[in-house]
């Protein structure tokens, strides 16, 4: 019964009767056959729950826990657990004490036996007579391209840091990507390419990945991951479009244009629309993390940047800008979580193109920056200085009349009384932040502060 052999199943079952036939939760790897190669238990629960320590988990792991009860469907928990172990690449199984059973909620992902680079195979494919050869007209052999692959397959191999200038003619984007795809392909683990600029990233997307596509026959994804922001959220614009009195009358036109593209929209990315949106709106209906209900919320099936995360967890090669890429690793080194998704999904290899500006945007990803205006911004959210019914908090004391039943007029004056008081303290706010700045700004002019 792969993955599962007879060790295995005795492992699962002592230690479940170890846990007082509680939940346990397993982590396990897999060898090149399928099988489980080595399974640890990483937390024990109760009857009915036990913790999910999720950056235990690496892609192509498999989770299993046990529910004691015997009846293996899957809990809310468990398909949320499973949504988000799914989009790091590792399997979720449930199984019942006994290890007789086992409901599979998501499947393995099978992984390679790794190899050491094939520097003949990345050779053949850059040499004269090569597949790229035969794809680009007048194409000519470059030594220096040739021997780039080469310092970027040995680094991928002995897990060390190279550091390569290529002059202009080169053709780094392949002299990286070839030996970066056939390790990714090899070792079943994830690359991601990070760019500062769009244009070369369309570059990768649209033309060098493309053109391997045809020269490699292994079948391969290329993936280009955005932030969050460029993707709409179905929940929020229905929630805008409920509420199109708290929107200017052009706004109002546009939200419901939006509606009508998300119905046809196959990526739902700000970047497929035929014009920019107005900021405001667009700020009022995109994807934001800490809004976001993830499984519980009823568009999670339809959500456009759910289905990219998902798409992109199953990605050989990730193509991502440097902020993106830099706010991952932020949360990972505030979580300690380098094993498990975070605002990417795993990886194991980092290629960073137009590097010279990694330091710019290191600067920008790791620091904090305050001006009047960014702060200002933060509290407009909240409540517009000039037309308060805008703000959040107008749009909840409109939605506190409309949805609370007479029969709670207790609740709203209670509740309504809190919105008041918050928006005295944003007001208040909005004052000593004019001032605060007003004050910094003339001291750094006339070096004196008042």
């Amino acid at each position: 019964m792969k993955p599962y052999t007879s060790e295995t199943l005795d492992y699962i079952r002592q230690e479940i009767s170890g846990a007082n036939d509680n939940e346990v939760f397993f982590v396990a790897t897999l060898e090149s056959k399928g099988e489980i190669s080595t399974i640890k238990v990483v937390a024990r629960g109760h009857k009915s729950a036990v913790p999910a320590i999720l950056h235990a988990c690496r892609k192509a792991d498999l989770v299993i826990h046990n529910h004691p009860s015997g009846d293996l469907t899957p809990s809310d928990a468990d398909l949320e657990i499973a949504a988000q172990l799914g989009e790091g690449g590792v399997a979720f199984h449930i199984t019942d004490n006994a290890a007789a059973n086992f409901y599979r909620v998501t499947e393995i992902r099978k992984e390679p036996d790794p190899a050491p680079a094939d520097y003949s195979r990345i050779a053949t494919l850059l040499g004269p007579d090569g597949p790229l050869a035969r794809s680009i007209p007048n194409y000519e052999e470059r030594a220096e391209q040739v021997r780039m692959a080469f310092t970027v397959a040995e680094a991928f191999d002995t897990e060390r840091i190279a550091t390569i200038e290529a002059g202009t003619g080169t053709g780094k984007s392949l002299a990286y990507l070839i030996p970066a795809l056939l390790w990714a392909l090899e070792h079943g683990e994830t690359v991601i390419v990070s760019t500062n600029t769009i244009n070369l990233q369309e570059q990768l997307i649209r033309k060098d990945l493309p053109l391997l596509k045809r020269a490699i026959p292994e079948p391969f994804q290329a993936v280009l991951v955005k932030g969050r922001a460029n993707y709409l959220c179905h929940r929020r614009l229905h929630q805008a479009l409920q509420e199109t009195d708290l929107f200017s009358v052009n706004a109002s036109s546009e939200l419901r244009n939006l509606r009508e593209w998300a119905q046809t929209s196959a990526s739902g990315s700000r970047d497929e629309l035929s014009h920019t949106p107005e900021p405001q709106v667009w700020h009022e209906i995109c994807c934001e993390m800490d809004q976001c209900p993830r499984t519980r919320c009823s568009h999670y099936q339809e959500c456009f940047f759910h289905k990219a995360r998902r798409k992109a967890a199953q990605a050989d090669i990730l193509v991502s800008n440097h902020a993106l890429l830099l706010a991952d690793l932020a949360v990972r080194a505030e979580t300690d979580n380098y094993n498990s998704a975070a605002v990417l999904p795993q990886y194991s290899r980092i290629i960073f193109d137009e590097a010279h500006h990694l330091e710019d945007a290191a600067t920008n990803s790791f620091s904090i920056r305050l001006n009047r205006f960014s702060f200002a911004g933060v509290l407009n959210r909240l409540m517009h200085p000039r037309k308060s019914e805008r703000g959040h908090l107008g749009r909840w004391a409109s939605m506190l009349a409309r949805e609370l039943p007479d029969s709670e007029d207790l609740l709203y004056e209670q509740l309504h009384k809190l919105l008041d008081e918050a928006g005295g303290l944003c007001r208040e706010l909005q004052q000593r932040n004019a001032d605060i700045f007003g004050a910094l700004t003339e001291c750094i002019v006339t070096g004196r502060l008042r």
